[in-house]
């Protein structure tokens, strides 16, 4: 007895020396073995925990709620998880039934400390919503399509004008976006930005395609209440800080009394001049290459008096280059030439000031004949503070992107730190206890026949927590991918899973050994468990094919399957947060993922991947 004494004393400081709350339940749900970090845990001391069913001393509850963990552990024989706050932490609890000849014969509540994390998915939270808050700051109506074409944001002046509400459209595609404007779903500016556009040229009075933006201006006659409103969109792709796109915004801004300004313009001088001079943008008259005219707003734009506009020439008022870094002359004579044949012009600007300030401005250009000479209007929108505002968009999504590749970081360093203490602490100590449990059986009488059940009992336990040990260490981080590289922890993985699933299996690996960048692994290695995932829950497939290939700095991974095969629905839903894993982790990586399917011939995943080698071993 005094060795089974030693024994339970070695399992209570094995228990004592982890860094999680542990507690051991029997089959009645009675906690019988617990630690000293569960006791900090609940605030009570382990004397009083030993008298407590587990959901009385972790859940503070006098009975046993319906939705009990230990219970749904019992029915289904698999681990369960939820999350308990105590003290200010957040805890996540993970309930493994104890197995012993497919029958629950107790088991492990493990509590472990999720503070951090929590608040990093919070700050990830926050940052969503910073980037949503900067899209509301827009003065125009504004709309934001994810990857995916559906509606990321919807800001407060787009439902002013078209009196649809954001929570109609947001997480929402099929055109829907272009209901409000047009009455029907059809394609608007921002899809013009993937798609050729002469097919829907005769919806607006001016479309056009600039470098990477798409302009357009139409006439919509449902709008202001039947008298219908002239708007003018702009269409932009967003790209993060790697320079992928992740979405595209469209602007609309209502530019009704401008048109019926210009149409006043015409008819009466006195009319044009009261326009002319109230407009909100800034507006100046060349002809023959020399501004003839300006309004207030351009005055105020420019800060000097009208004089010091009128005589000067278009160049004058520019910087030598613009941001593009082409010569301001040459963009300019480009575009005085264009509108003259006709063709209304709207582009981004730098302006410079008598006084050498610059300032941004969105430019719209067109000619009219006044007293049979033609003359240039260009109207000057200040767009200083909007370009701040895209600005920290683009940082908005660049802090976005950064936080999801630390959240991976910081997921991948906690499952390695967990399964190597869970493999070499806790495995090696019920190993421990094996053996000696083992020695003590063999030196029992056989007239001690219930002793020695006893103990097999208790064996049996632990060679069951010893196979659970293996089992969570394996699958939160099997140790071939740390020690030996991703090739073997690739055969290995395929090799547990063609032995679980019984499907027949062809795999294909470089003969050399390579070692690649510890992240690049382990993103490599996370997106082929979740193929084989998908592959055993969703494909009904009895055939995988993976081939993996070194060529040059480019590694190739093909994973190809026999199933029902994934449709173009399945791939583009938002609820497939897998494959929306698999894609972040290697654009993460700075790859390429494709993901193919054809009914009843299959799915094919396909992975480019740039690389550099560690040296080959």
């Amino acid at each position: 007895m005094e060795d089974l004494n030693t024994i339970a004393s070695e399992i209570a400081l094995m228990l004592n020396a982890m860094h999680s709350g542990i507690a051991i339940i029997n089959p009645d749900g009675k906690i019988v073995r617990c630690n000293n970090c569960l006791a900090n845990i609940i605030d009570r001391s382990e004397s009083e925990i030993l008298t407590l069913h587990c959901y009385e001393a972790i859940h503070n509850m006098a009975e046993r709620p319906k939705n009990c963990a230990f219970l749904k552990a019992c029915e289904d024989h698999k681990t369960h998880f939820y999350e308990i706050e105590r003290k200010g932490k957040t805890y996540e609890v993970s309930v493994d039934p104890i197995i012993d000849d497919n029958k629950v014969v107790g088991a492990v509540h493990i509590l472990n400390d999720i503070t951090e994390r929590k608040q990093a998915q919070e700050a990830f939270q926050t940052a969503h919503q910073r980037l949503l808050d900067v899209v509301e700051l827009l003065p125009d109506a504004a709309f934001i399509l994810g990857q995916d074409k559906k509606v990321f944001a919807w800001n407060h002046a787009l439902e002013q004008m078209t009196g649809i509400k954001k929570e109609e459209v947001l997480g929402k595609d099929d055109f829907i976006y272009a209901l409000p404007v047009w009455g029907q779903r059809i394609p608007l500016l921002i899809d013009f930005l993937d798609m050729d556009f002469e097919a829907e040229k005769k919806r607006y009075k001016y479309l056009k395609r600039t470098g990477n933006k798409v302009y357009g201006e139409a006439f919509i006659p449902h709008f202001n209440g039947g008298n219908g409103a002239y708007l003018t969109m702009t269409a932009t792709p967003l790209y993060d800080i790697d320079g992928s796109r992740f979405g595209s915004i469209e602007i609309i801004r209502d530019i009704t009394e401008i048109k019926q300004a210009e149409i006043a313009i015409v008819e009466s001088e006195n009319k044009y001049r009261t326009l002319f001079e109230s407009a909100s943008e800034g507006i100046i008259l060349i002809n023959d290459n020399k501004i003839v005219d300006c309004n207030l707003q351009a005055i105020r734009l420019f800060r000097c008096s009208k004089e010091g506009l009128i005589g000067k020439t278009p160049i004058e008022l520019s910087p030598l280059q613009q941001a593009s870094g082409i010569l301001s002359e040459e963009v300019a004579l480009k575009q005085i030439e264009t509108v003259l044949k006709g063709e209304l012009q709207c582009f981004e600007w730098i302006h410079k000031r008598p006084d050498g300030s610059c300032f941004n401005a969105e430019v719209n250009l067109n000619c009219f004949t006044i007293d049979g000479e033609t003359c240039i209007q260009s109207m000057i929108r200040d767009i200083t503070e909007r370009k701040r505002v895209q600005q920290e968009l683009v940082h908005s999504k660049q802090q976005l992107s950064a936080l999801a590749n630390h959240l991976q970081t910081i997921r991948e360093s906690e499952r390695a730190t967990i399964a190597r203490e869970i493999h070499d602490d806790l495995g090696q100590q019920l190993t421990a206890i094996k053996i000696e449990l083992a020695w003590i059986t063999g030196r029992i009488p056989l007239s001690e026949e219930e002793l020695k059940n006893e103990l097999i009992s208790i064996e049996q336990i632990v060679d069951s927590l010893v196979e659970s040990v293996q089992k969570i260490s394996s699958e939160l981080r099997p140790g071939l991918l740390d020690d030996l590289g991703l090739i073997p922890a690739i055969r290995w993985q395929f090799n547990e899973f063609v032995k679980k699933t019984k499907m027949n299996g062809d795999i294909s690996l470089p003969d050399e050994d390579l070692r690649f960048d510890d992240k690049l692994c382990i993103q490599l290695f996370r997106v082929f468990q979740e193929s084989l995932t998908n592959i055993a829950r969703h494909s009904e497939a009895t055939h995988v094919k993976v081939e993996l290939k070194h060529q040059m700095d480019e590694l190739l991974l093909l994973i190809e399957d026999n199933g029902k095969g994934i449709t173009e629905e399945q791939i583009n839903s938002s609820k497939s947060l897998g494959l929306l894993g698999m894609c972040e982790r290697i654009r993460s990586a700075e790859g390429n993922i494709t993901i193919s399917g054809k009914p009843g011939l299959g799915t094919k995943v396909c992975i480019n991947l740039p690389i550099k080698t560690e040296g080959q071993l």
